[in-house]
């Protein structure tokens, strides 16, 4: 513990960010928390995830490229299709 490391500054690894990018909305629907920078956001709906996975591996198998990209827009709101 009272020993120096040799410290090598290498840079940025291919992926590797500099900055995160903060994924919620502020402005709709979270709640504000004492820290300015940290937010709680609230579930608009629920969804019985068992139920939904069944239905996506139900129907999987027989999806085209685009289908797929659709039924998972369909799930993340937040994923955009790129065509």
């Amino acid at each position: 513990p009272h020993a120096d490391i040799k410290i090598k500054i290498t840079g940025l690894r291919p992926g590797e960010k500099l900055f995160e990018e903060l994924l919620v909305d502020k402005d709709n629907g979270n709640i504000k928390t004492d820290n300015e920078k940290i937010f709680i956001e609230e579930i608009n709906e629920s969804k019985d995830l068992e139920c939904e996975v069944e239905k996506i591996l139900e129907n999987f198998e027989e999806l085209d490229n685009l289908d797929v990209k659709e039924l998972i827009k369909k799930h993340v709101p937040s994923y955009t299709i790129k065509k």
